[in-house]
Parts: C-alpha cells; structure tokens; sequence
C-alpha cells in the first residue's frame, strides 16, 4: 500500500491518500487511480466513472495531493477542457468538460488493460477480438459507439495500439 501522497507508476489505486473533497452536502471519496489499473471499462477508468466522480474540484486534488499534472494547458475555463495526467507520464489523461469527468485517454506509459485485456501494444486483431463492434474509419484508426459512449483506438504503422480514448470532449 502506498504510503505518500505521491504514487509510483505502479501505485495501488486503493491508495492510503484517497483523492476526496466535500461536493455539496456530502463527501466524495475516490481511490487514487493507478497506471496499472484493469478496471477499465467504456464508462470507468477505475473509481472514476463518467459523470459520477465529482466536480473539476476532484481534477485540481489529482493535481495538488496526488502528483498529477495539467495536461498541454488545458487548464479549464471558457472554451476548454480540465485534463490532468498521471504524475509526468501521460499515460493516463483525465478530461473534465462541463464540470463534469467525461473523458480519459490511455497510452504509452498505461500499464493496466480493459476488462476485456486490450493492452496499449495490441494488435488490431486483438482488439477486434475482444470487441468485435469497433468499425475502421481511416488507416490506423477504429471507432466504437456503444451506450452513449465513443470509444476511438489509434495504431501505429507496424500495427501495435498506442492510443485509445474513452469519452468525450478530449483534445491533445
């Protein structure tokens, strides 16, 4: 178990430190998230679900307890996004729009796998396989629209996965 409020890469998500703030009238609690995490699913990095994870408040805890940073400036406010990333590695970027979590990308540096294990370095037969409703849409590039969420998988040319983004509202 984690002990400091700074998690290595392979940290476990059920950290000592959780990432919590008051919201309202009542408390929300999240597990910090790890890089290593195979909780993923097409709504849910871990703790973090869509919608339900609280406010750009729970981002800027991520932020100030946690060792996360601002992901490419995107800092918030009129017309943008809030998206933090995962201690320098970028591996996992978190994306708030609206005030609300919508959106996360996983990439190098992402050492966890879906509920299904697709892995960053999957093959695109891999990936069909395990989620044979992805549709290409250009040289590289597969999409996947199921319950209200868009899912896009970016390959690289030899064919590995480097990229997939869950949600909505990302922007690199």
């Amino acid at each position: 178990m984690e002990t400091s409020s700074r998690p290595s890469l392979c940290a476990s998500h059920h950290s000592s430190h959780p990432a919590g703030m008051r919201e309202g009238r009542r408390d929300v609690r999240i597990s910090l998230p790890s890089l290593c995490d195979a909780q993923v699913t097409w709504n849910a990095y871990s703790d973090f679900v869509f919608g339900e994870v609280g406010n750009d408040a729970t981002a800027r805890k991520l932020v100030s307890q946690c060792g996360w940073t601002v992901q490419g400036g995107h800092n918030g406010g009129v017309g943008d996004t809030l998206q933090v990333t995962s201690g320098g590695a970028e591996g996992v970027v978190f994306v708030w729009a609206f005030n609300s979590f919508h959106a996360f990308k996983l990439a190098k540096g992402w050492e966890g796998s879906t509920e299904r294990g697709v892995r960053i370095g999957d093959s695109v037969a891999a990936l069909l396989a395990a989620y044979p409703n992805f549709k290409r849409v250009s040289a590289g590039s597969y999409l996947l629209s199921e319950d209200n969420v868009e899912v896009e998988a970016h390959f690289d040319a030899p064919g590995a996965l480097v990229t997939l983004i869950v949600g909505d509202f990302f922007r690199p």
